[in-house]
């Protein structure tokens, strides 16, 4: 499987929420974060599951940790 995915927030938001972003490991080799989804994810709470995921260093994210 060598499957890259280019993901939106929304099903990432749930997915950290329900505990279960492992289940794309499942599906895909890669993850790709646009720029805004990576922002927007990053823009959530402070606890927020998936904005800790990609502080964390899930998914790729070609736009780098800048502001």
């Amino acid at each position: 499987m060598a499957e890259t995915w280019v993901v939106n927030a929304s099903p990432l938001i749930v997915l950290a929420k329900a505990g279960r972003l492992g289940l794309t490991g499942d599906l895909c080799s890669a993850i790709l974060l646009p720029d805004a989804v990576a922002h927007e994810l990053l823009a959530g709470p402070a606890d927020d599951p998936a904005r800790l995921a990609v502080l964390a260093g899930w998914g790729s994210w070609r736009g780098g940790w800048g502001p």
